[in-house]
């Protein structure tokens, strides 16, 4: 017994979490796998290996746990307290009202060194986007989490995207903090799941590297994204893990009854957020994109259901699967016994959770996902074969307003940061050390060249620099863009053509009537500068012999969907490579967002080699994207430019 008092202490002790959310008091280093402590897989999932073509066969309904699996002594003291915690009404409404977003501001949540997460702000909702620095497979996880959708995001969530990333290989985690109800009914939660992936897509990740997972609400909101992408006739993502996936809001399932008695989370009362879901609205809680268990799974790509057989929502995980199976969907149900809702939460805390993850890794190598080892070779391998023809960098910068020595010695410090990074060229947005401002007096050049003074940095570090500055022309003044090599040659220096008149730039700027061209490491690229983007014409013309083209910019945040667009409609026209080098945080009185990218010439927005954030808050980051020059074999495969009609359209222009 003293033994036993011990353990429960202990358990006691690190299990604060579970009940009031207190995970954040921890860096994730506690709570995640390293080298010294592997996950013991024995006995976790028997004597075949968890091959794809195995997945719907040989496991059953027993998965990874079966009834002849004793409950470990954590996960007995844990379910005591839960079942102690939901019979005390005070505490259960103090759940139930945190969960509705009513407790206090969560402390800043730690991430071990080696991850960076970058957070982003769309028009509804916000995501943060988890990184490994190290290593980094290809794949990402798309991560909707629980709260009976009334909860918002927490810090054990962003536990969970550093422990997905680990047992993923280095996959990188995307969490959405979707809207919630009551405020926002059914379908915000899934319209913004559908945005989180649509983001993905944009950012440069295909369909078959995306996997989603979710838990509780999360775990059905997953499933429902799914029914959603197919009935709009979309791709499925790669895969699907959840875990006690709430699949039937009408909570008509055998186990509501069956486990009413021995569910310690939400067992023995009806007051609680399963029996009474405000997400519904006005809607058919018999929806597929509510209660995905009445929908049709054909089609659905391969999946792993974890569910606790104490949970009254056990049948809602049972009723997918057998119906997912005679769909001919490959899936794995996983019933780890005497356990209960959402018991990955326990981490390393009890055997359970940690057979759990182990599990969710096998599942992510039987779908092809790298093992971590795998991808550390991977990485090594990276550093001694050269990749692509061009390695070039965006730097994102958070310019000082107006100081330009300042931000000359920013550039001084970032480019000794990635010199030993094999950087060919490095680009910077438009007007890089001013920031948009018109008062020419102060931003255009005096005594001292710009060009000169950039020139010197690009010999120091033997790299190439593209950079925006002003120069006086009469008593208004040109906005330029200038790239000059490691040698001090000055490749090409552009003058904008069209001054932003909306924010009265013809008042202080003239337009430039030159088109620039340059060469680096073998590819012609040529310049513009941000409002040109919404010209089109100059970009066909520009394609005629560019196979990159430039769009740095001072592009405000509440534009930033026509930046993404466009950068990418002008990819695709014009079959080249796209960058768009923008700057980021608040800078004189305007926001920027960033969403700095560079698009491929089929109109992919490529996702960057390796990527060093030097201020979240401001937005400041620097992208290096290894590339090959396939231009030429995307426009021999696809040759639209051949069908256009330029003395056509020359005609109707002559005609106005």
């Amino acid at each position: 017994m003293e033994i036993l008092n011990k353990i429960k202490k202990n358990v006691l002790d690190k299990a604060s979490f579970f009940v009031k959310d207190n995970i954040n008091d921890k860096p994730l280093e506690e709570h995640s796998y390293d080298s010294e402590e592997s996950i013991d897989t024995e006995g976790v999932f028997g004597e075949e290996d968890f091959g794809i073509s195995d997945v719907d066969e040989g496991y059953g309904k027993a998965g990874a746990a079966n009834d002849n699996q004793p409950v470990s002594v954590q996960g007995r003291i844990i379910r005591e307290l839960l079942t102690d915690f939901n019979q005390n009404n005070f505490l259960r409404t103090h759940f139930r009202d945190n969960e509705r977003g009513k407790s206090e501001m969560e402390k800043p949540f730690k991430y071990p060194e080696r991850f960076e997460v970058t957070s982003y702000e769309l028009t509804d909702f916000q995501m943060e986007f988890l990184r490994d620095k190290y290593y980094d497979n290809g794949y990402v996880i798309l991560q909707l989490h629980g709260g009976g959708y009334v909860g918002r995001m927490k810090n054990s969530y962003r536990a969970f995207a550093g422990y997905y990333s680990e047992v993923g290989g280095g996959a990188s985690v995307l969490t959405i903090d979707y809207r919630c109800a009551p405020e926002h009914v059914f379908p915000a939660a899934l319209i913004d799941a559908y945005e989180a992936y649509h983001f993905l897509l944009r950012y440069g990740y295909t369909e078959d590297r995306i996997i989603v997972a979710g838990d509780s609400a999360g775990g059905g909101l997953s499933m429902a994204l799914c029914h959603y992408l197919k009935e709009k006739g979309e791709k499925m993502p790669a895969g699907v893990v959840t875990m006690s996936p709430w699949t039937d809001l009408t909570c008509s399932g055998p186990s509501y009854t069956e486990n009413y008695e021995i569910d310690p989370l939400f067992g023995n009362t009806r007051d609680s957020l399963v029996y009474d879901s405000v997400y519904i609205g006005e809607a058919d809680p018999r929806n597929p994109l509510i209660s995905p268990q009445f929908g049709d799974f054909s089609g659905f790509p391969p999946m792993l259901i974890q569910v606790g057989s104490h949970e009254i929502l056990k049948s809602d995980s049972e009723i997918v699967y057998d119906k997912a199976k005679k769909a001919g969907v490959k899936v794995r149900l996983s019933v780890y016994e005497g356990m209960f809702h959402v018991f990955q939460m326990g981490l390393k805390l009890m055997p359970e959770s940690r057979k759990a993850w182990a599990e969710i890794g096998k599942y992510f190598e039987a779908i092809g996902i790298q093992k971590k080892e795998d991808a550390v070779a991977r990485l090594e391998e990276k550093k001694t074969k050269p990749e692509g023809d061009m390695s070039i960098a965006l730097y994102q910068m958070h310019t000082v307003w107006e100081d330009k020595e300042e931000n000359l010695l920013k550039l001084d410090k970032t480019l000794d940061l990635i010199k030993q990074k094999g950087v060919n060229l490095i680009l910077l947005p438009e007007m890089s050390f001013t920031g948009f401002s018109m008062n020419i007096d102060k931003t255009c050049d005096g005594k001292e060249s710009t060009i000169e003074r950039v020139a010197e940095l690009a010999e120091k570090y033997s790299i190439a620099i593209g950079f925006g500055y002003t120069k006086r022309v009469g008593y208004k003044a040109e906005n330029h863009y200038a790239l000059v090599d490691k040698d001090r040659n000055v490749i090409f220096d552009y003058a904008k053509i069209h001054p932003f008149s909306y924010a009265q730039e013809d008042r202080y700027f003239v337009g430039g009537a030159e088109l620039c061209y340059g060469n680096v490491c073998g590819m012609t690229i040529s310049p513009t500068i941000c409002y040109d983007l919404r010209f089109p014409e100059l970009y066909q013309q520009l394609s005629k012999k560019a196979e990159m083209i430039l769009v740095p910019a001072n592009w405000p945040k509440k534009r930033r969907n026509h930046f993404i667009s466009l950068l990418v409609a002008r990819a695709i026209e014009n079959q080249t490579f796209v960058a768009g080098i923008n700057c980021g945080g608040s800078i004189g009185g305007l926001e920027y967002s960033g969403d700095s990218m560079l698009v491929s010439p089929n109109g992919e927005i490529l996702v960057p080699a390796e990527f060093i954030m030097l201020d979240d808050k401001e937005c400041e980051q620097i992208a290096i994207y290894k590339i090959n020059n396939n231009v030429q074999a995307v426009r021999k495969a696809f040759p639209v430019k051949n069908d256009r009609r330029e003395d056509l359209y020359y005609s109707f222009l002559s005609r106005e």
